[in-house]
């Protein structure tokens, strides 16, 4: 696999990492995409950006999937603390 093109499973999540070149600073900047399994056993894809940069693609991935476990963990929690429907 390309070293530009990471992939992480987490939580029934997969989470793709694919830094994405700063053009200015010659940096990476973090961009993922996430995959969201849904009731009727589709799949929703969403992408996210952060601005910050990072020196080489491998900081760039490493910091990635943090963000992305942090999202997951957001989405669970807010999930959990909602009333369930009866």
């Amino acid at each position: 696999m390309c070293e530009c093109i990471q992939h992480e499973r987490y939580k029934e999540h997969d989470i793709r990492s694919s830094p994405r070149k700063d053009l200015v600073e010659e940096k990476r900047k973090v961009r993922i995409d996430i995959t969201f399994p849904t009731k009727d056993f589709t799949i929703k894809l969403r992408e996210y950006l952060d601005e910050k940069v990072y020196s080489t693609v491998s900081e760039a991935h490493t910091a990635g999937f943090e963000f992305g476990r942090r999202i997951i963990e957001d989405m669970v929690r807010e999930q959990s603390s909602l009333p369930s429907s009866k």
